[in-house]
């Protein structure tokens, strides 16, 4: 087993993209990766060992998430 001292993550949910078509818009990808870090976060993996990268505000996250680090995705985060 890994020491969760020892595990790294980044979850991406991006529930809307700045695109002219819905068809890219993911209805429970933010939930999902909020889920997935509140998982990680639950199995002992330190809060500055996951990082966040969605939409919404640090007020928004549960509370054992506000410690993460949170990014907002944008095109220059790609280049």
């Amino acid at each position: 087993l890994l020491e969760p001292s020892r595990v790294y993550a980044i979850a991406v949910g991006v529930d809307k993209y700045d695109l002219p078509s819905a068809d890219w818009n993911l209805s429970s990808a933010r939930a999902d990766a909020l889920a997935f870090a509140v998982w990680l976060r639950d199995c002992g993996v330190p809060a500055e060992n996951v990082s966040l990268m969605t939409s919404g505000d640090k007020r928004d996250l549960p509370g054992q998430l506000r410690a993460c680090r949170l990014e907002w995705p944008t095109t220059d985060l790609l280049k």
